[in-house]
């Protein structure tokens, strides 16, 4: 079975398409927090925990997923 692939572009020409909105499109189009359950704790990963790895989600980008989970009923936790 071939999964299934989500993709925006995260380029933004006007304030309607910023990309934390974008975001929210994305995780509500996904299903991906459909298995958040009221109470459950959730981690949220931000960067690859490789040594000397730069890369990370801003800030701002895990907001998103955080409201997104509180609004679910979990308790996330970010890591």
């Amino acid at each position: 079975m071939k999964a299934q692939v989500f993709f925006t572009d995260m380029r933004a020409r006007k304030a309607e398409e910023a990309s934390v909105k974008k975001l929210r499109k994305l995780l509500d189009a996904s299903g991906v927090l459909d298995v958040v359950e009221q109470g459950d704790l959730v981690a949220i990963k931000v960067h690859l925990g490789t040594p000397g790895n730069q890369r990370h989600i801003r800030p701002h980008h895990v907001r998103v997923v955080v409201e997104a989970v509180r609004e679910r009923g979990g308790h996330p936790f970010v890591t």
